[in-house]
């Protein structure tokens, strides 16, 4: 019964979500092509990476220290 359920349950969410599904990036709602750049071409990904990446080691840093002062090591 259980298992009845959930899958009954699964397939209810996935019609669900095709329901709500966002049209495609590269169309207008009714179908006509965007113009302009392609989807995500401007997007400046490399001006925030080395600050992320330098944020992400120092974090890494405090936590390995943190753990090895309490003297519990994962």
């Amino acid at each position: 019964m259980i298992k009845t359920l959930q899958i009954l349950y699964f397939l209810v969410l996935t019609f669900l979500a095709q329901l709500y599904a966002q049209p495609n990036p590269g169309y207008n709602g009714n179908g006509d092509p965007v113009g302009g750049d392609p989807v995500g071409g401007g997007a400046p990904v490399g001006s925030m990476l080395i600050p992320m990446l330098i944020y992400a080691i120092i974090f890494s840093i405090f936590k390995v220290s943190y753990k090895l002062r309490k003297g519990k090591p994962d």
